[in-house]
């Protein structure tokens, strides 16, 4: 029996009236739970049903909208030694795309779902050869299922899940993650958790359960530990970012999750009166992660939630990737944030040169990086030459290259990407190294992230990273929204820097009022000239399932000419 399983198990022969799932029901605010004997009793009729309808370690598509179903399944896929394959419902064309490629991709046998999903989905199951091939079966038909097959012991090696990543610069592909993979990070993130101390806590994920992020911190990690979590819907989320905190608040949850982005929004949409009604002194572990932390964006949200007992140490930076299962990198919890400012000048040239009060006075041009701090257990991390291949000294920017019992086998069905990622050597150093196309350095024990090398920027013969160029538009004017812009690099002798960004619907101001505004704060934060702004209708982006947004994707869309033009 594998320890992931094994783990489960031992939760529900001790403490089977503890809870072990809820889901926070937004109107009215209450809760549906499911203790650990109940939770259990379910797994194990489901997986006796999966393993009488399926081959072993066939993959199962696990396809439902927000809810309880899909821990149930994913569980009963683990215990029934079957292959679980998070998914979404196809419900736009964005989303029905990365479905069916997932679909073709995995070869599964079988789709898991709900009756609503598969009554919907008639019509395109009929219409795709590779969806009518497959069989499809809902939860409520099996969870009555009466058979006494016998359940296997898998052992910690067997394949546990196929993780598919989020796509934001190449096709989405499935990493194939071991149970002793999904085990021994649970194992680093709980390291983090207890170095100051053992204690009793209650998750809550908001985060959409097919994203690595919401899976493993809202239906893995809690029911390995043997403590409560409550999900509550992404979709209620976003339309209201106040949820988040309330569900907190009803719960006492110590631990939660969520991209920097989910922060923002709450700094921007949560009134002072809702924030008044919020308790959150019981908050312990607000994680930051899945894109890159903003020094700004953890300064305004401690200082805004402050009044309802938020404290600075429970924001927490941290680093991961799904070819490491989820999590890489995050300081003790219950320490503050660090941060570093560096000269931009220095960056540019892949550089580290800290500013010292002498620099800040010369009135040398900077950027604030927060650190997402250090490895946990077994893991080792490297900061890589990603041309020589040879080790960055401290002052240097180079490609971060991850070994560990976290690291998955590889990527499903793809020997070449498979090798080119996860077979890396470097001299030196034993056994192989995962290239995570991440760039970044380590100063003072800390590590340091400065962005992706396939978004990288050369412009004039200089390294520039995308997003200071979007926050520097961004800030300069409200109509420009958030997170909604991507930068990027077209032509070349010389190269042209381009900019694509949404505006909000209530904007009145003209293009060419944008443009020159948008033009100024880059001249002035930078000193680079913006070739051409091209403006979007809000929510016209490209970006993946988790919110990323797809910088290759608007430069196809840009060079191409396919993009909706936002009209005053």
């Amino acid at each position: 029996m594998s320890a992931l399983v094994d783990a489960l198990l031992q939760h529900i022969q001790h403490q089977p009236g503890a809870q072990a799932l809820g889901w926070w029901h937004a109107q009215p605010r209450q809760r549906q739970t499911l203790s650990y004997g109940e939770f259990g009793a379910a797994v194990e009729t489901l997986a006796r049903a999966l393993v009488a309808h399926t081959s072993p370690g066939a993959r199962v598509l696990l396809l439902f909208e927000p809810g309880l179903e899909f821990a149930l399944a994913f569980w009963a896929c683990l215990r029934a030694g079957r292959v679980a394959v998070p998914t979404y419902p196809p419900a736009d064309p964005r989303t029905r795309s990365r479905f069916l490629e997932i679909a073709k991709d995995a070869q599964a046998e079988l789709t898991l779902t709900s009756r609503a999903i598969l009554k919907q989905s008639q019509l395109v199951r009929w219409l795709m050869g590779s969806l009518r091939r497959m069989r499809w079966l809902s939860v409520e038909d099996l969870t009555g299922y009466t058979g006494t097959e016998a359940l296997p012991t898998s052992p910690d090696d067997s394949l546990a899940l196929l993780q598919y990543t989020s796509g934001s610069t190449a096709t989405p592909r499935g990493v194939m993650l071991s149970h002793a993979n999904l085990y021994a990070n649970v194992m680093a993130l709980n390291a983090a958790r207890i170095a100051h101390g053992e204690r009793d806590e209650h998750f809550v994920c908001w985060v959409p359960l097919y994203h690595d992020m919401g899976l493993i911190s809202g239906v893995v990690m809690p029911l390995v530990l043997g403590f409560p979590s409550t999900l509550l819907s992404p979709l209620h989320f976003l339309q209201q970012p106040v949820r988040w905190l309330q569900a907190l608040h009803d719960c006492r949850g110590t631990i939660s999750a969520g991209p920097n982005f989910a922060y923002a929004l709450c700094l921007r949409r949560i009134k002072p009166e809702q924030r008044a009604e919020l308790d959150l002194s019981h908050w312990r572990v607000a994680l930051n992660g899945a894109e890159q932390v903003m020094p700004d964006t953890l300064r305004q949200f401690t200082e805004t939630f402050a009044p309802c007992g938020l404290r600075p140490e429970t924001l927490y930076p941290s680093y991961g990737l799904a070819e490491s299962t989820v999590f890489v990198a995050g300081n003790a919890c219950g320490t503050l944030p660090v941060t570093l400012s560096v000269a931009s000048e220095s960056l540019q040239q892949h550089r580290v040169v800290p500013l010292t009060a002498e620099t800040e006075a010369a009135g040398l041009a900077s950027r604030t990086l927060v650190s997402v701090g250090q490895t946990w257990g077994a893991a080792r991390l490297r900061v890589v030459d990603p041309d020589t291949q040879t080790l960055c000294s401290e002052a240097q920017i180079g490609e971060i290259w991850l070994q560990g019992p976290s690291i998955g086998r590889g990527y499903w069905q793809r020997p070449d990407d498979t090798a080119q990622t996860f077979a890396a050597q470097l001299a030196g150093e034993d056994g192989h190294w995962l290239r995570t196309g991440d760039l970044g350095f380590v100063w003072q024990g800390q590590l340091f992230v400065t962005g992706r090398i396939k978004e990288l920027l050369i412009l004039n013969g200089q390294n520039y990273y995308p997003e200071p160029i979007e926050q520097a538009v961004q800030a300069a004017d409200p109509d420009f929204r958030t997170g909604c812009g991507a930068a990027f690099a077209v032509g070349q002798n010389p190269e042209q820097l381009v900019l694509v960004q949404e505006v909000r619907k209530q904007s009145r101001q003209s293009p060419q009022v944008l443009l020159q505004k948008a033009r100024e704060a880059i001249n002035q934060s930078l000193g680079l000239p913006l070739s051409q702004l091209a403006l979007l209708p809000a929510g016209t982006l490209p970006k993946t399932s988790s919110g990323k947004v797809q910088r290759r994707r608007c430069q196809q869309a840009y060079l191409k000419g396919k993009y909706k033009r936002w009209i005053v």
